[in-house]
Formats: C-alpha cells, sequence, structure tokens
C-alpha cells in the first residue's frame, strides 16, 4: 500500500491522526501568513515618516529649534518649507514645496541644486498639470505670480507616499522667510514620542491627525502579526501532540 493509502486507512482508524492532520494545515496556513507578514512588516517598520511642524519663531531662533530636531527627535532631515504657487499657460495651478536639496536627497532621493528650475511631480498631480501620459518629464513655461519661468517638469513615484505632491530646491532666501519647517524620521513611533518631543521644542504638528492614523494602523499590523505568531505556535503544539496521542494509542492495542 502506498503512503497515501496507508495514511487515509490511519487518518479513518485514528481520531488522533485527522486532529494532527488539520492541525498541519493550520500550521502550513498561519506560516504561510507569519512569514508574508515578517516580510512586510520588515519593511514597513524602516519606513520613513515626514512630519510637517510650524514655529512661532523665525529667523536665528528658528535655526536654533530645526537643529535641536536633529538632537532630539531622531530626525534623518530637517529643512524649512516654503509654499507657492505656480500656474502652466491652461490656466491649471498646483502647490509646490520648497525644500533644501539636503532633505530632498534624504527624503526622495532627488539630487538637486539650489534654486534649480526643476519641479518633481507625483504621479497623478503630473498627469493633471502636464496632460501627459507617458512621458517622465517635460519642459514647461509657467508662472509664479511674480515672473515666467521655464522649468523642467518631473514625475517622481516616491511622491505620492509623502507629505507634498509636488517639490523643488529652495533658495536660501526663499527658505529663510518661513516659519514651516519638514522633518524626516526613519521607523515606527508608536509611542508618539517624537510628536511630544517636537511639541515640547515649541512646534505645532500640522499633519498630526494623519500621524495619528498612520500610528494606529501600525498597531493593527503588529497585533496580526503577534496573533499570526501565536497561533501557529499553537497550531504546531497541537500536531505535535496528536502525533503523540496516536503512538500512545499504537502502543495500547
Amino acid at each position: 500500500m502506498n503512503t497515501v493509502g496507508k495514511f487515509l486507512k490511519l487518518r479513518k482508524r485514528y481520531n488522533s491522526i485527522k486532529i494532527a492532520f488539520i492541525l498541519s494545515l493550520c500550521t502550513l496556513y498561519f506560516i504561510i501568513n507569519s512569514t508574508a507578514d515578517v516580510i512586510s512588516f520588515g519593511l514597513y517598520i524602516n519606513a520613513p515618516t515626514e512630519y510637517l511642524l510650524k514655529s512661532n519663531e523665525s529667523g536665528a531662533l528658528l535655526d536654533i529649534k530645526v537643529e535641536r530636531l536633529l538632537d532630539e527627535c531622531e530626525a534623518t532631515a530637517v529643512s524649512r518649507q516654503q509654499s507657492y504657487l505656480i500656474e502652466n499657460k491652461e490656466g491649471g495651478i498646483i502647490t509646490v514645496s520648497a525644500l533644501t536639496p539636503e532633505y530632498l536627497f534624504r527624503a526622495y532621493g532627488i539630487a538637486a541644486k539650489e534654486g534649480d528650475k526643476k519641479i518633481w511631480l507625483s504621479p497623478s498631480l503630473f498627469y493633471e498639470f502636464t496632460g501627459e501620459e507617458s512621458a517622465l518629464s517635460v519642459r514647461m513655461t509657467c508662472t509664479d505670480g511674480k515672473e515666467r519661468f521655464t522649468a523642467d517638469i518631473i514625475q517622481l513615484d516616491i511622491l505620492d507616499r509623502g507629505t507634498a505632491s509636488a517639490v523643488a530646491a529652495g533658495t536660501s532666501a526663499l527658505l529663510r522667510d518661513t516659519d514651516t519647517v519638514k522633518m524626516l524620521s526613519e521607523g515606527l513611533d508608536l509611542s508618539g514620542k517624537r510628536i511630544k518631543a517636537t511639541e515640547k521644542l515649541g512646534f505645532t504638528v500640522i499633519n498630526k491627525d494623519a500621524l495619528t492614523e498612520k500610528a494606529h494602523r501600525e498597531e493593527i499590523f503588529f497585533s496580526e502579526l503577534k496573533y499570526n505568531v501565536i497561533c501557529t505556535a499553537l497550531s504546531v503544539l497541537g500536531t505535535v501532540l496528536s502525533i503523540k496521542i496516536y503512538k500512545h494509542e499504537t502502543k495500547t492495542r
């Protein structure tokens, strides 16, 4: 009799084999789920988070606070942010967030120089503003309300996951005249200690609701991962015990 036939015969004869078989399937299911969750969680735990901050300070006092963000709030990059509107010749208007070249590189992998006539847009905003479906970049003439200029409009996927849909490298003069700051941090903040630390420095967290919702999703994700791991362990334990019961039954017959 082949292996499958023997197994089917034993399954009919011993309830312990039936239980062991069912628990083995459960174990396999939870192992697959747990493995997928661990891989996803490993990627997710290191995902960067952006904090949009506002301060009552300006000038040199704000510079000091910006430096303290790097030291006290687990920030990997910090930049003043100046937002402005640009309009294309069809009348389409978008808001651009000007940031330092250093922040653009750390947060989005953008290599830019101060004051470059380049603007990076999320894919959805790129199509809306340029009307181009297949192009990755377009050279356009725009106006910012003060002057007309020609710029390279570039599509960038990562902007769909950030706090801005359009970014550019700002000049020192442009960024000097703002009280808005953007902070980049790596990894999870389930306890909200970064938000507390920024507020302790006197900043208002503009995107606090979105960050709180993200932390809540992280908690749910982490709970699901722990549930799958626990269920896997219990299924393995149940399978082992069922096999031991089967062996005990065969010895007593």
